[in-house]
């Protein structure tokens, strides 16, 4: 296996992995400012701790949203050129998919797992698996529409992510039957789960956009 993979999607927060055959290195980012200057420089950093280049890498798994808007166009359009450049294999997946596979379910197999980051404007990005399975997509919900679809599931609820609106959750769904974990998503079940999906075909690498589920705020704007 050697696979470069990293996600984008938080504004706070980049992953990347690389696997080259038995080795196996992660770099977690805390970004305020110039994303695309430190994922460059992680990804250089894992390549260079290896002694490879980016040319012995042969599968490339990016995540693509829900998230920010800047980090997931980032993200996306250095992936794109890496495939290009390298004739690299591409997989593509779901950041809010992969978050709630980072949850530790050898743990509590049966759980109901909300994975959730901030979407702004008082909503939240969020999917929703039960027994490692998703029974909810992703969705862009304001909490109280996400407590009520939660009332018709069964509890205790695991939220990962972002740990928002605990007070509104707890109110409506019990103290009890919340958990919240400052969890974020785990570099090699990114990787995992990207393999996990079948290589784009060339035409389908052009056609790619980061999984928006709604207008960025600029788009907004220039409609007004």
């Amino acid at each position: 296996m050697k696979v470069l993979s990293f996600d984008t999607s938080h504004p706070r927060r980049t992953v990347i992995n690389l696997t080259y055959e038995h080795q196996s290195l992660n770099i977690t980012l805390d970004i305020t400012s110039s994303q695309q200057n430190k994922l460059l420089f992680g990804i250089d950093h894992l390549l260079s701790t290896l002694g490879i280049s980016l040319s012995s890498v042969e599968d490339l798994v990016i995540g693509i949203g829900p998230g920010s808007f800047t980090g997931l166009r980032i993200g996306l359009a250095l992936a794109k050129g890496f495939a290009w450049a390298q004739s690299l294999r591409l997989h593509a997946v779901s950041s809010l998919e992969t978050l709630a596979l980072s949850f530790p379910w050898e743990c509590v197999p049966q759980a109901t797992v909300v994975a959730m980051t901030d979407a702004r404007m008082k909503k939240i990005y969020t999917c929703v698996y039960q027994k490692k399975q998703k029974i909810i997509s992703e969705s862009d919900l304001f909490p109280e529409e996400l407590a009520k679809i939660l009332t018709q599931l069964p509890g205790p609820y695991w939220f990962v992510g972002d740990n928002l609106y605990q007070k509104e959750l707890t109110e409506k769904l019990g103290e009890n039957q919340c958990h919240f974990l400052p969890l974020w998503i785990t570099p090699e079940v990114l990787r995992d789960h990207g393999m996990n999906h079948p290589p784009l075909s060339k035409e389908e690498i052009t056609t790619l956009e980061p999984r928006y589920l709604r207008k960025s705020e600029a788009e907004n704007q220039k409609q007004k």
